[in-house]
């Protein structure tokens, strides 16, 4: 066993202890797996916070990203969408539709997920990097 599964070994239980049943607590033991390699335990975690809490965006987006890792692009088109749609106000939804639209070609739609996540999000520089990244594959210098 590696460490970051040690890691997870040990600090699962402290994860979930007491409150063993929240939408975090869930996405956030989720999350910690899948960093750590265990994809299907990570994504078990992440439905059982999607039942407690559907319109809990932040699983969706992780799975987004993950698929759009491993280059499944419709799935994880797909993913970002369902996260948009159950939080408007996500930013990591819109940047995660933004790249995945991007990546196929249609930059202008992306131009606008990133302007979305920007005026959510203003500050975080990765929003303005995408934006300028799908203006470029636009051909557009606005």
């Amino acid at each position: 066993m590696n460490t970051s599964r040690n890691y997870i070994a040990r600090h699962s239980g402290r994860a979930t202890a007491g409150n063993a049943e929240t939408p975090e607590s869930h996405y956030a033991l989720g999350r910690a797996l899948i960093l750590a390699g265990d994809l299907g335990r990570g994504w078990i975690h992440l439905q059982r916070s999607l039942a407690l809490k559907p319109d809990f965006a932040l699983p969706r987006v992780l799975w987004g990203q993950l698929l759009l890792q491993r280059g499944q692009h419709a799935e994880a088109l797909d993913s970002f969408r369902r996260a948009q749609e159950a939080d408007p106000r996500c930013a990591e939804a819109h940047l995660g539709l933004g790249t995945v639209l991007c990546l196929s070609g249609k930059a202008a739609l992306a131009v606008a997920c990133f302007d979305a996540a920007i005026a959510i999000a203003p500050s975080p520089f990765r929003g303005h990097l995408l934006r300028g990244w799908a203006l470029r594959q636009s051909n557009r210098l606005d």
